[in-house]
């Protein structure tokens, strides 16, 4: 069939993609890494397409209401992904976090 070695490795690729956001974001959970580890590799297609909201509800001890909260405060989107993020709302990101576990 045409094409389906090109569709296995997409998906191999893809899964690949998946499984180092879910090592991220585990990761960050345990705090093994830090928010600034993880902005610092933004630039990595995996981790840069985590969203903002999602990598700050992972921070340890930030609830997700509170982040949510916080950010709309901050006027910032939360499904911005993590390499489109402006470097202000990186900032604002960590202090939110900083707040938040306080």
């Amino acid at each position: 069939m045409p094409g389906s070695d090109a569709r296995s490795r997409a998906l191999r690729w893809a899964a690949h993609l998946r499984q180092q956001r879910a090592e991220t974001l585990a990761s960050l959970e345990s705090g093994d890494v830090s928010l600034a580890d993880c902005f610092s590799r933004a630039g990595d297609d995996a981790i840069g397409a985590i969203a903002i909201g999602c990598l700050l509800e992972a921070v340890p001890g930030v609830r997700k209401v509170d982040a949510r909260r916080a950010m709309a405060a901050a006027g910032i989107s939360g499904d911005v992904s993590l390499a489109d993020c402006p470097v202000r709302d990186r900032s604002e990101v960590i202090e939110i976090a900083r707040r938040l576990c306080e």
